[in-house]
């Protein structure tokens, strides 16, 4: 059995990546414009901001669930060891 991570540790890791959600959604919505405050209007410049985003969002989303996994891994009692 792995060592057990404590429930504070978990959601300290939950916080680091919402955290990093939010500063990806600021910093997109600052791509959807220009210095002077206009929409930008090309669409490669929109579709790569929307990839960009996306592709973000979904890693530290992975992260989250990658800590789940190993935090109810850590945790399991022996009865459910062999789910792992």
């Amino acid at each position: 059995m792995k060592k057990p991570i404590p429930i504070e540790e978990l959601g300290r890791l939950y916080g680091v990546a919402q955290e990093r959600m939010q500063e990806t959604i600021t910093n997109y919505c600052e791509d959807l414009y220009t210095s002077e405050g206009a929409p930008r209007t090309d669409p490669g410049q929109i579709s790569r901001a929307v990839d960009s985003l996306i592709s973000k969002l979904r890693h530290e989303a992975s992260l989250i669930k990658d800590a789940s996994y190993e935090y109810f891994e850590s945790n399991a009692d022996e009865s459910q060891e062999e789910l792992f």
